[in-house]
């Protein structure tokens, strides 16, 4: 694992079929990112298409409070990108497209496809994630 300088980039792949994909890159608490998502390639929950911010029609039968309560991160919608530190869920933040982030917590940026734990059979797609340390 590695630490960024203020104005490095390094480009990370993420697989929506893992549970935790591993950057690589320890952010220590305060230090501040730019996260952005490129080449994003057949990026989908089953059949239902999907970005990094989230399925793009949500079907009915997971489009209420029961359903969203399996989620792994429940503040984001289903399928959209999350990071957090050392695969701690209660350090999880959106990430969706992109985002400028402070860490709150040190550790190693981790990442995955908002989804049910038991539900990550069906997934498909691959992004590239740009983590820029901007200070």
């Amino acid at each position: 694992m590695r630490s960024l300088n203020v104005g490095e980039a390094v480009c990370v792949p993420v697989s929506a079929k893992a549970l935790w994909n591993h950057s690589g890159i320890l952010a220590r608490q305060g230090e501040r990112f730019t996260l952005e998502t490129g080449n994003v390639a057949d990026w989908r929950d089953a059949w239902v298409k999907a970005s990094p911010d989230g399925q793009d029609h949500v079907p009915w039968v997971l489009d209420n409070k029961f359903a969203r309560s399996f989620l792994r991160y429940p503040h984001a919608e289903w399928y959209a990108l999350v990071g957090a530190m050392d695969e701690r869920l209660d350090t999880c933040f959106l990430v969706g497209r992109s985002v400028t982030l402070e860490a709150g917590h040190g550790g190693e940026l981790c990442f995955f496809a908002n989804d049910a734990l038991w539900a990550y059979g069906n997934n498909h797609g691959t992004l590239d994630l740009t983590i820029t340390r901007t200070g």
